[in-house]
């Protein structure tokens, strides 16, 4: 009796045995379908061999799912951040490099524009000293003529630029005008034509 009551417990022992392992081995293909559907889909990147597949795996690996999804969203975000401050970096820098560029042009500029205010003011104070000499040389020979009125001219018309007469040629100016004050302008002769003549002896004829 007691060797059939042994052979019956271990039978219903292995049964029962057999029975966990059967429920067990349809959990693990349960869990092993489930985990296949998610790193199908990308939504799971486990890098663990050792992964226990028993009925409290569930869980316990969704909610590591859960904080890789979040943790890989704040890495992306991280990651934007980055790339965008380098690439602000990166438009920065060449920004600076073209104000530098702009101010440089601007400094030639400035440059070229004070070299050519120079030599316009060297233009008109030559020609304005120049206008003064002729005026006295006109005057010490005693002509005044159109061409010493055209000089007069000429010499009004450059009332901006009489800060840049010289001494010695306002001086010679002076004298020039007084010299030929009281002299009357001499006009050209008129010379009669030949045509003219010719027709004024034959009416006397």
């Amino acid at each position: 009796m007691t060797g059939q009551r042994s052979f019956t417990i271990k039978v219903i022992a292995q049964s029962a045995a057999n029975h966990n392992n059967k429920t067990y081995l349809k959990l693990w293909k349960y869990n092993k379908c489930f985990f296949c559907f998610l790193r199908a889909n990308n939504k799971l990147y486990i890098n663990n061999p050792n992964i226990n597949w028993g009925t409290t795996t569930i869980p316990h690996y969704k909610e590591k799912i859960n904080k890789r999804n979040i943790n890989t969203k704040y890495i992306n975000s991280i990651n934007t951040n980055k790339n965008t401050l380098k690439h602000g970096k990166k438009v920065a820098d060449t920004l600076v490099e073209k104000t530098d560029t702009l101010a440089e042009k601007t400094d030639t500029l400035a440059e070229k524009t004070d070299t050519l205010a120079e030599k316009t003011e060297d233009v008109t104070s030559l020609r304005v000293n120049n206008l003064c000499e002729k005026i006295y040389y006109l005057s010490k020979n005693r002509i005044k003529n159109e061409e010493w009125n055209f000089y007069i001219k000429q010499f009004y018309n450059e009332k901006k630029n009489y800060k840049l007469i010289k001494m010695k040629n306002s001086f010679m100016l002076l004298i020039g005008l007084t010299k030929n004050k009281n002299v009357i302008i001499k006009k050209e002769s008129i010379k009669p034509n030949n045509n003219n003549n010719n027709n004024n002896n034959n009416n006397n004829s």
